[in-house]
């Protein structure tokens, strides 16, 4: 089982979630979406399940200096789960757990703002706009009920 935390990791969508510069359109990446080389070859030669990233993907999922503390939660809670054993679908849900958290904490600011007025500030909203784009970008290939085997352990004493 593998975590490819990497921009295009997983694969690559026909145009970028991201605009590269304030304004502009979000540009055509490829003529078709596809599956990146690397985990197929990876499930090719035995690998059960890839977790990746199709598009770029963002440190902000992690923290952003003066908008947001560090934020690794859900990356530990991917992590432990596949180590005790869970199977890839159980731990990547962890992070559609966070898309569904950070959409729910966007659409609740853009509705105050745009039903009461209160303005989100800029650093804010893009940060949020961030989390969410990164957040949704997740992908399990291969196999969702692969597992680690880990051996039993030994009964103590």
């Amino acid at each position: 089982i593998a975590v490819l935390f990497a921009c295009f990791g997983g694969g690559v969508p026909m145009q970028s979630n991201y605009p590269y510069q304030p304004g502009e359109d979000h540009k055509v990446l490829a003529a078709s979406e596809f599956t990146a080389a690397l985990p197929k070859a990876m499930l090719a030669r035995g690998a059960g399940a890839v977790i990746a990233h199709i598009d770029r993907t963002w440190d902000t999922g992690f923290s952003w200096e003066g908008v947001s503390r560090p934020l690794i939660d859900t990356w530990i809670n991917v992590v432990q789960a596949l180590l005790r054993g869970k199977r890839v679908g159980w731990a990547a849900a962890h992070l559609q757990a966070k898309f569904l958290s950070v959409s729910a904490e966007l659409s609740q600011r853009l509705e105050q703002q745009l039903v009461r007025g209160e303005v989100m500030p800029a650093d804010e909203r893009r940060y949020l706009w961030l989390q969410y784009a990164d957040a949704r970008g997740w992908v399990v290939l291969g196999d969702p009920a692969a597992k680690i085997a880990i051996p039993p352990q030994p009964a103590k004493a």
